[in-house]
């Protein structure tokens, strides 16, 4: 699983001839089947057609490059309808408002998290809503197999936010400041829930990094499929955030 953002700016090399085509400029998300269609090279422009890497045509994903065979495998929006279409829509994931089915408002998606083999979304980074009130900031929101992408919110089950449920009108934090011990107890049980749901969806994924605990101790290998040990060692010496992500 690696982060959109994270690979914007890297190179794209071709592997037959060692040339650097050029680097990534954004990334092209099919925004109904919720996966990467490919990534952007060029914007194009007045009668320039945008140039893309189609997704299938990536051979990896490295820390400094992105890998494809061939600079002919290096197409244009005027080659393939679909490319076409999703840049014409102009909807961009970025900024878009996190609602599930109910209205309940769960922030503004940061960045999105994806599976660098199949492309599919494997997540969000979402700020504010009822995310903030667990974390006080950025937060790791496991894609759910439904979301209606819209052109100002994507809208997903209410499922994702059941461990994040408000307590009372003002949030986890407004009822927290008012009612004591009885609203902490509660604010405790969600923040258990939502641990439990990383360690659920951590488990048997492909690690993307180490995970190494202070002493050096690495809990996780890079490339290793994670189990549900490991997990429950991640949450214990505070790096549970880091494993989900």
């Amino acid at each position: 699983m690696i982060k959109g953002k994270d690979i914007l700016g890297r190179h794209i090399v071709a592997i037959d001839s060692g040339q650097r085509i050029d680097n990534v400029h954004d990334l092209i998300f099919d925004h109904q089947a919720n996966e990467v269609l490919g990534l952007l090279v060029d914007e194009g422009g007045w009668f320039r057609a945008a140039k893309v890497v189609p997704f299938e045509m990536i051979r990896s994903i490295g820390e400094d490059a992105i890998m494809i065979d061939s600079a002919d495998h290096v197409t244009t929006t005027r080659d393939d309808d679909r490319l076409a279409d999703v840049l014409d829509s102009k909807i961009s994931l970025i900024g878009m408002t996190l609602l599930t089915t109910d209205g309940q408002d769960l922030g503004k998606i940061a960045d999105v998290y994806f599976d660098e083999k199949t492309g599919k979304v494997e997540g969000y980074e979402a700020t504010g809503g009822l995310f903030s009130d667990l974390s006080n900031g950025r937060t790791f929101v496991p894609a759910p197999e439904n979301v209606q992408i819209g052109e100002h919110a994507a809208i997903v089950p209410v499922s994702v936010a059941a461990a994040m449920q408000e307590q009372e009108p003002g949030g986890l934090k407004g009822a927290f400041s008012s009612a004591g011990d009885s609203i902490k107890g509660a604010y405790e049980n969600v923040a258990d829930a939502t641990k439990e749901r990383q360690k659920e969806y951590a488990t048997g994924k492909t690690a993307g990094g180490d995970i190494t605990l202070e002493d050096g101790t690495v809990i996780v290998t890079k490339g290793d499929t994670i189990t549900a040990e490991q997990a429950d060692l991640a949450e214990q010496h505070g790096k549970l955030g880091a494993l989900a992500t």
